[in-house]
C-alpha cells in the first residue's frame, strides 16, 4: 500500500509541477529546458501561486486541488505536442539509483514511524490545518511563521493530507523532493554533454553526505531548487530580463520554502553575475542578470511576505543577552557530532566543491563556454561560500555553531551534486583537460569511501526504526513512535476538541498545546503558541479571555528543559529558551488568577481576570 501511494503522490506531484514548469518557460521566452529543471520550475511558479491564495484568505481545499489539478491539464496539453524522447542506453542506468533509493523508503520509512515532537507534531501540523479550515496560514503573534517558515511547505502538503492521514506529511520532501534530486543530476544536463560516471557519483553524493535530518523541513525540495538553478544558469542561451523570470522565480521558491536559503539564493546570482562580468563580452549580460533576478525574485516572494507584514510592523522586543562567542577553532576538529558527521568534514567537503568546480571549468577549456563556467562559479558561491558565511559569521548570533552546520548541509550537497553533474570528459580533449576531467569524480569517490560507514547505519536505522530523523537512535525509537502514535491518535484528538469546546463558540484563545492540528480553527480565532513564537519581535498576548494549555506530558518541557536548552546553542536559541520559559511561567501566573474552566491533569482551560 505505502508503495502504491508513493507512486501516486509522486506521479501527480511531477505531472502537474512539469505543467506550470512549461508554462513559465514559456512565459520566460526560453527554450525548454529538460523535464526535471521544467519541474523544478513549476515547483516554484506553485510556490508563488500558493502565496496569492494565502495573502487572499483563499487557500481553501478547492484552490489547492484547482491549482494542481490545472497543472495536470497544463501538463497534458504540453505532452500532446511532444515528439516521443529517443531511448538512451544510460537512461534505465540513471534510473536505478533513484527507483531503488525511493523502493527503499516507500517500503520502510513511509509512513514514517515518528515525527519531531516540537518542529513537526508542536508546529508544522497546525500550519497545514489552520490553512486548510480558515484560508490562510497566517494567525498568531505568538508564532514563528513568519520567521523560521514563511509556509510554503504547509500550501505544499495542502493536498495530501486531505486525502492521506497526517502521518504522510513527509512525503512531499522525501518523495518528490528526493526523486527530484536525483532526476536533476541525471537528466538535468545536456543528453549530449553528460558524463554517465559523473551523473552516478552525483547521485550517490545526494544521500552519502551525512545530512542531520531532524524534522520534516523542505531539506530536498530546496536542494532540488538550488541545483536546478545552477542547471539553468549553465544553458548556453542568452539572458534578458525576461528570461531572468526564471532564475528570480527558483529564488523566491527557495525563500518561500525556508527563509534561511534566501543566503544561498542571493549569493548564486552574484556568483553568477560576477562569473559573466569576467568575460568582456557578458557584462552587459551580468547586468542583466543580477538586476532581472533580483526584480523577479522579490516581486514572486512578495506575496508572502506581504501576508506576514503585519507582524513585521509590530513592536520589537528588548536586545537579548549576549551569548557567549564559540571557540573558532571547534570547527577544525572531526570529532564526529551527535547528529552525524564532523565540523572539519563538512569544511573538507566545502573545500571539495569549489576544487571540483575548478578542475571542471580547466577541463572545458576556452571555448564558447562562458555560461558554464559562470554556473560552476556560481555553483561554489551558493555553495560553500554560502555555508562559510552561514555557520563561522552568522552561527553565533544565530542558534549556534552545530545548527546552523545543519541548516547548511543541503546547500553543501545541492552544489556539490551539482558541480559533478556539470562535470564530463569531452572525448576530443587530451592531455590535461581530459585529467581536469576525471579529477572531480576521482575526489569525490575518494570522499564517500569515509561516508560509507555512516551511510550504513542510516540505512539501518530506516530499515529497523522506520525514520530517518538523526536524532532518533534505535535505544529510544520507541518513545518517538509511542509519542508519534500518541499525538496523532484519534482519542488525542478527541482529548483536545473536548477542552476547546469548554471556550465559547467564536471567542478568541490562546492555545499551546503538543498537538495543535487537532484545534478546530474555524471555531475560534485561535492564536497558537510555541516556543519560537515567544521570541519573535512582534510576540505580544493576544486581547483574548480564554487560554488552552497543555502544561503536562510526553513532550511538554520543564524547567530542566529549558536550562539544558540555555547551555546550548547561539545567541538566539539562548532568546528564545529565556522567553519561552517566562512565558510558561506568565501562563502559570494567570492561570493561578484566572477562573479554571477544564483541567484533565494535563490541559488547562483557564479564563483570564
Amino acid at each position: 500500500m505505502a508503495v502504491l501511494v508513493a507512486t501516486a503522490v509522486l506521479a501527480g506531484a511531477c505531472a502537474a509541477l512539469w505543467g506550470w514548469g512549461r508554462l513559465a518557460f514559456r512565459l520566460a521566452g526560453a527554450v525548454p529546458a529538460p523535464w526535471p529543471v521544467a519541474v523544478a520550475v513549476g515547483l516554484a511558479a506553485l510556490l508563488f501561486l500558493g502565496g496569492v491564495a494565502n495573502l487572499g484568505h483563499v487557500a481553501l481545499p478547492v484552490t489547492l486541488h484547482l491549482v494542481w489539478g490545472t497543472g495536470v491539464a497544463l501538463a497534458a496539453s504540453e505532452a500532446w505536442g511532444l515528439r516521443r524522447p529517443a531511448w538512451r542506453r544510460d537512461t534505465l542506468l540513471l534510473l536505478l539509483p533513484a527507483a531503488l533509493v525511493l523502493g527503499f523508503l516507500a517500503l520502510t520509512h513511509l509512513p514514517p514511524t515518528a515525527y519531531n515532537p516540537h518542529d513537526d507534531i508542536e508546529k508544522y501540523f497546525g500550519h497545514v490545518v489552520r490553512m486548510l479550515q480558515t484560508g490562510t496560514v497566517f494567525g498568531s503573534p505568538l508564532s514563528a511563521l513568519g520567521s523560521e517558515t514563511l509556509g510554503g511547505m504547509a500550501w505544499l502538503s495542502g493536498v495530501l493530507v486531505q486525502h492521506v492521514p497526517m502521518r504522510w506529511y513527509a512525503a512531499v520532501d522525501g518523495i518528490v523532493g528526493l526523486f527530484l534530486c536525483f532526476m536533476l543530476v541525471a537528466f538535468g544536463p545536456p543528453a549530449d554533454k553528460r558524463s554517465l560516471l559523473a551523473c552516478l557519483l552525483a547521485q550517490a553524493a545526494i544521500v552519502a553526505v551525512p545530512l542531520q535530518l531532524t524534522n520534516a523541513a523542505p531539506f530536498f525540495l530546496g536542494m532540488a531548487v538550488l541545483i536546478a538553478l545552477t542547471l539553468l544558469a549553465a544553458r548556453e542561451e542568452p539572458w534578458t530580463l525576461r528570461r531572468a523570470l526564471l532564475p528570480g522565480l527558483l529564488c523566491a521558491g527557495l525563500v518561500a520554502l525556508k527563509p534561511t536559503f534566501a543566503l544561498p539564493a542571493a549569493l548564486h546570482a552574484l556568483g553568477y553575475a560576477a562569473a559573466l562580468a569576467v568575460v568582456r563580452e557578458r557584462r552587459r549580460e551580468a547586468l542583466l542578470v543580477l538586476l532581472g533576478t533580483g526584480a523577479w525574485g522579490a516581486l514572486f516572494v512578495a506575496p508572502w511576505f506581504l501576508l506576514h507584514a503585519p507582524h513585521y510592523l509590530g513592536p520589537w522586543m528588548a536586545e537579548a543577552p549576549r551569548a557567549p562567542w564559540p571557540d573558532p577553532f571547534r570547527l577544525l576538529t572531526f570529532t564526529p557530532m551527535p547528529l552525524g558527521g564532523s565540523p572539519a568534514g563538512y569544511l573538507l567537503l566545502a573545500g571539495a566543491v569549489a576544487l571540483s568546480a575548478l578542475l571542471a571549468a580547466v577541463a572545458l577549456g576556452r571555448g564558447a563556454m562562458e555560461r558554464r563556467r559562470a554556473a560552476l562559479a556560481a555553483a561554489v558561491v551558493a555553495s560553500a561560500g554560502a555555508f562559510l558565511i552561514m555557520v563561522v559569521l552568522l552561527g553565533p548570533a544565530g542558534n549556534g555553531t552545530k545548527t546552523h552546520i545543519r541548516y547548511a548541509i543541503p546547500w553543501l550537497v545541492a552544489g556539490w551534486a551539482s558541480v559533478l553533474a556539470l562535470t564530463w570528459a569531452v572525448p576530443e580533449a587530451g592531455g590535461r583537460r581530459r585529467a581536469a576531467a576525471y579529477a572531480p569524480l576521482g575526489l569525490a569517490a575518494l570522499l564517500m569511501v569515509p561516508m560509507a560507514g555512516e551511510l550504513a547505519g542510516r540505512v539501518r536505522q530506516v530499515a529497523l526504526a522506520g525514520t530517518w530523523m538523526s536524532y532518533v537512535a534505535l535505544p529510544t525509537v520507541r518513545w518517538h513512535t509511542a509519542y508519534t502514535d500518541l499525538a496523532l491518535s484519534p482519542a488525542e484528538g478527541a482529548r483536545i476538541r473536548r477542552a476547546q469546546a469548554v471556550v465559547p463558540e467564536g471567542a478568541g484563545v490562546v492555545a499551546w498545546v503538543g498537538s495543535p492540528m487537532h484545534l478546530d480553527f474555524r471555531r475560534n480565532r485561535i492564536y497558537e503558541t510555541e516556543p519560537a513564537g515567544t521570541a519573535m519581535p512582534w510576540a505580544i498576548w493576544p486581547d483574548v479571555q480564554y487560554v488552552l494549555w497543555q502544561y503536562d506530558g510526553r513532550a511538554v518541557r520543564g524547567r530542566q528543559d529549558y536550562e539544558d536548552w540555555l547551555r546550548e546553542g547561539g545567541r538566539n536559541e539562548h532568546r528564545i529558551a529565556e522567553k519561552a520559559y517566562a512565558f510558561t511561567l506568565d501562563l502559570e501566573r494567570r492561570a493561578r488568577a484566572g477562573e479554571i474552566l477544564y483541567d484533565d491533569g494535563e490541559v488547562l482551560v483557564f479564563r483570564r481576570r
